[in-house]
């Protein structure tokens, strides 16, 4: 049992939950290269898996940060996902686990996610850029460090931007960034239009970030920290949450007309807007500490039935095309 514990809090440490958001990534530019009538999913699958071992080590960084300056985070970080432990006279042996975790153990975790992540982003780099020149490749595999660094920085270091006001602001520029340069590195061009759902994720990915900063917000304080949450209050960022998922739908809704004109993908689309609209206004009315971990499963599930519903319509369009090419 106790064995069982202490892989229960490893698993926790590394959230599950959130490696939806790359999976969501691996979607959205699934469905753009797609539209644009590129067929790459070895490309598309391989930065799937460089995000999902980004977000680990975004994950992992921020329990290692907590147990690097000493905090009282790793208890209150679990205490309350091991209800179940009580049930089964086991509560003490979680919390004896959680204690038992080291900060060696966590800079280990970290070393590793972050050597899979550069194994996996550099073969996602030279598979995608075969037969381009080196001075091209060298460049963009600098450009994968600043962003595998600044993810580690987010929790770990004297900076630790992830505590800052700023910290939201820097996660959008990573995504936006991750979506149109994932763009241009499969399609080894620039397509401005892909902006527009680029902005999107990375708006949806401040709307995770405001949740975890409520929802971390006594553990904050403890650290000195000034997260969005913490300077704007829980109420002004709740009225902020639900502007960003607004202007995050607006974002995907802006490169609808390249999906063309048929009203089936505007249905289909408008399906899952509803989702994120139903998040915020249930979100604006009870949105309290106690209940969030519901409102972040429910934002993380309506993010990928959207990315799910962009890769369709997307991909549906891309096959309409090819198909009336080929029979033209």
């Amino acid at each position: 049992m106790a064995e069982r514990v202490a892989n229960r809090i490893w698993v926790d440490v590394v959230r599950p939950r959130t490696l939806l958001f790359p999976i969501s990534y691996a979607l959205v530019l699934g469905g753009v290269v797609g539209f644009f009538g590129i067929v790459a999913p070895i490309s598309i699958a391989l930065l799937g898996l460089t995000a999902v071992m980004l977000q680990i080590v975004n994950n992992i960084g921020r329990v290692h940060g907590a147990l690097a300056f000493e905090t009282d985070e790793r208890f209150e970080m679990y205490e309350r996902k091991y209800e179940w432990l009580k049930r089964v006279d086991r509560y003490a042996e979680g919390v004896e686990a959680v204690d038992d975790l080291k900060v060696s153990q966590t800079r280990s975790a970290l070393f590793t996610s972050s050597a899979l992540a550069i194994i996996f982003g550099y073969s996602t780099i030279f598979y995608a850029l075969t037969g381009i020149a080196w001075t091209v490749k060298i460049a963009v595999m600098a450009a994968f460090m600043v962003i595998l660094l600044l993810i580690i920085l987010r929790y770990v270091g004297a900076w630790r931007y992830g505590l800052k006001p700023y910290g939201s602001a820097i996660v959008f520029v990573i995504v936006a960034v991750g979506v149109f340069g994932g763009f241009c590195l499969i399609a080894h061009t620039v397509v401005y239009a892909v902006i527009y759902p680029a902005i999107g994720l990375g708006a949806l990915a401040i709307a995770l970030c405001n949740l975890q900063e409520i929802g971390s917000m006594d553990e904050d304080l403890k650290l000195k920290a000034r997260t969005m949450a913490i300077v704007l209050g829980a109420e002004k960022t709740a009225v902020a949450q639900i502007l960003i998922l607004v202007l995050a739908t607006v974002w995907f809704a802006l490169f609808l007309p390249m999906l063309g004109s048929g009203l089936t993908y505007k249905l289909f689309f408008l399906v899952f807007f509803i989702a994120f609209f139903r998040d915020a206004i249930a979100f604006r009315k009870s949105g309290t500490p106690d209940n969030l971990g519901d409102f972040e499963k429910s934002l993380y599930l309506s993010l990928l039935f959207l990315s799910l519903a962009f890769c369709l319509c997307a991909g549906a369009n891309a096959l309409s095309l090819i198909f009336m090419m080929l029979v033209g």
